[in-house]
Order: structure tokens, then C-alpha cells, then sequence
């Protein structure tokens, strides 16, 4: 059986060459993308509801020199039943070596509540920018790819459907990310509709794109 291992290794120089494709000169790179986005909850078990504009918040892209990006994260959040805030604001620096992210520096301030999530939300910041600026597999070609952070595994699987492709973040069988990309532009960047993340038991984060 082909190791994870072996498979990063052979995947490494297609994923550097895709993210230098996608970069934007270096005219651009003090240009961010902002985007700004709103909080929506679900709760999935046996009981489902929903709760709307639970908070708002904002991701800033930052392409920088050759297989590194930097991703700026702030937000707050009001717990949709005990009405607690949780606010943070994140600023990280990556390096892409082959298909291993390498955090270079960070400079990241949560609030007392918003501590607990620290790694569940660490883990998700490099694959808001390696989605967004990986283009979506082309058909025919293997719609999955795996990167190494922090010493863990993950992998992106892609789906198409009739409104969106798909972008699921795993790291072994459990869900860290999903994206749903808009069908058009289909080169990077990519633009998001909305992206989700679970957050407690069956507590369920929507985080959706406000328009410009």
C-alpha cells in the first residue's frame, strides 16, 4: 500500500508549481483580498435548528514572496444559546515546502472563551488561503490533495455539484473545513459562497461571503 508519505513526496513539485501559478506578481502582494462575512449556527443532531447573524468577521489573503502567503482572521461570535462572545484576531505566515505547510511566525490574540478553540481554529487558517488559491482539480485528474501541518495529516477532497465545487478539509475521517466554491471564475482566485466549520458536538459554523 502507497504510503501517505510517498504520496506527498510525489504530489510536492505539482503543488509548488500550482501555488507559483496562482500567486499574483509582486505588484499585487500589497493588495490583499479581504473578504467579510457573516455568522450563521446549525445545530445537526436530533433536534435540528438554526440560528442567523451570530457575529461577523473578516479574512485577509495576503500572497507574499514565492510559496508563502500570509493569513490575517478576525471575528466575533455570540454563543447562539448562552450568549457568550468569543472574539479573536489571527495573523499567520506560511511556507509551502512541497506539500508541507510551515508556520514561519504568528501573532494571534484570543479572548478568554475563544481560547478553548485555539487548535480547531489554527487548523483551518492555512486551508482558507490553499483553497482559495489552488485551482479546483481539472476532470480527469485526481480530485484530492494532501498537505502535512503541524505534523498531522490532511487532505482536500473535491466534489462537483450543480451549484458549487465542494472543497472537504479532513484530517483522518474527521470533517476540519468545508468550502463551497462558486462554479465561475474557475481559475485562482477562487471565490467562496460560504465555508463551514464544526465547532462543538453537533454545533455547526456557517461563515458566509458578504457581497463587496
Amino acid at each position: 500500500m502507497t504510503s501517505v508519505h510517498s504520496a506527498l513526496g510525489r504530489n510536492s513539485l505539482a503543488l509548488v508549481l500550482i501555488l507559483s501559478m496562482a500567486k499574483p506578481s509582486a505588484a499585487q502582494d500589497e493588495r490583499p483580498i479581504i473578504e467579510r462575512y457573516s455568522f450563521n449556527a446549525q445545530y445537526r443532531g436530533g433536534v435540528k435548528k438554526g440560528f442567523s447573524d451570530i457575529g461577523n468577521g473578516s479574512v485577509a489573503f495576503h500572497p507574499l514572496a514565492e510559496n508563502e502567503f500570509r493569513v490575517r482572521l478576525k471575528g466575533s461570535v455570540r454563543h447562539p444559546e448562552n450568549r457568550e462572545i468569543y472574539s479573536l484576531e489571527l495573523s499567520m505566515w506560511f511556507r509551502l515546502e512541497g506539500a508541507t505547510v510551515v508556520v514561519v511566525r504568528e501573532d494571534n490574540q484570543y479572548n478568554e472563551r475563544a481560547k478553548e478553540y485555539r487548535d480547531r481554529v489554527e487548523k483551518v487558517v492555512p486551508f482558507l488561503y490553499l483553497v482559495k488559491f489552488f485551482p479546483v482539480p481539472a476532470s480527469g485528474q485526481e480530485p484530492t490533495r494532501r498537505f502535512r501541518y503541524r505534523d498531522r495529516e490532511f487532505i482536500i477532497r473535491y466534489v462537483r455539484t450543480p451549484k458549487h465545487f465542494e472543497a472537504t478539509v479532513y484530517e483522518k475521517d474527521s470533517v476540519v473545513a468545508k468550502f463551497f466554491i462558486l462554479q465561475s471564475p474557475r481559475e485562482a482566485p477562487l471565490v467562496f459562497e460560504k465555508f463551514r466549520i464544526p465547532a462543538e458536538a453537533d454545533l455547526m459554523l456557517s461563515f458566509v461571503r458578504q457581497a463587496s
